[in-house]
């Protein structure tokens, strides 16, 4: 097997860790538009600390959101580019 292709695999594995979850897709869809604290994240889904930030550490770690500090705070927001890249993974798949 090619490193191309080994390469190709393991961002797909990548994107299937991230939208295979309801909660991981919800927290893109939140993101899309601004970037918020975990709390904030949070509130809006209406669900636990210790659940969101689990799907955050998965979604950072595998390259869909991005984060930054400001205090005592930590804000994310989505990767674009990461997420293109990863898209763009699955259309040479399927081609």
């Amino acid at each position: 097997m090619s490193n191309n292709n080994q390469e190709l695999f393991k961002d797909l594995n990548r994107l299937g860790l991230i939208i295979s979850e309801r909660t991981r897709l919800k927290i893109i869809t939140l993101l899309k538009a601004q970037e918020l604290p975990a709390s904030k994240i949070n509130q809006k889904l209406h669900l636990p600390q210790n659940i969101v930030s689990h799907h955050l550490m998965i979604l950072r770690t595998n390259g869909a959101l991005d984060q930054r500090h400001e205090g005592r705070f930590i804000y994310y927001s989505v990767n674009r580019k990461n997420l293109k890249a990863l898209n763009d993974s699955l259309k040479e798949l399927l081609r």
